[in-house]
């Protein structure tokens, strides 16, 4: 009796290896989104804390010129061109008084902080933060959505949520 136990085989079989390696698919294919949306939340989290930034900065120049500026070297920061791909506009003119930041490779998403009302438009206002999800972009709606207080608005070209 003892000899036939010592010459069974040890090892897996071939369906307990495939059942193993679904699992392992499945798995893998519920957690790599919510990883992706995880890490673009976290980037777009600190580009927020730069808008913030640059916004305060703006406020200061404001005080001392009695104007807005366009240009990110005239305010009293030092950041560096771009965050993990994002880039950032100031907006001065009549219509609107904002800085933008925008994401090199991908136009589905964007942040927008509003420092004075532009009047114009009656939903922005002064001192918030949008992000903003181009229509039909699920990934970047997530995001948004992660990150949001409270949706803001929808029109035709997407949807932005209050940050």
């Amino acid at each position: 009796m003892k000899d036939k136990k010592r010459n069974k085989k040890k090892g897996f079989t071939l369906i307990e290896i495939l059942v193993a390696v679904l699992i392992i698919g499945i798995l893998s294919a519920i957690a790599l989104p919510k990883y992706r949306v995880a890490v673009e939340k976290a980037h777009v989290s600190q580009v927020v804390s730069a808008i913030a930034s640059i916004a305060e900065a703006q406020e200061v120049f404001y005080l001392a010129n009695g104007r807005y500026t366009d240009s990110l070297s005239d305010l009293d920061i030092t950041m560096p061109a771009t965050i993990n791909g994002w880039t950032f506009t100031l907006y001065n003119d009549s219509e609107y008084k904002k800085v933008e930041a925008k994401h090199s490779s991908n136009n589905d998403i964007g942040l927008v902080h509003y420092y004075k009302n532009p009047g114009t438009i009656d939903y922005l206002h002064p001192g918030q933060t949008y992000c903003f999800a181009r229509k039909g972009k699920t990934f970047a709606e997530k995001v948004c959505k992660s990150l949001a207080t409270k949706k803001g608005f929808a029109n035709s070209y997407g949807t932005r949520w209050i940050i």
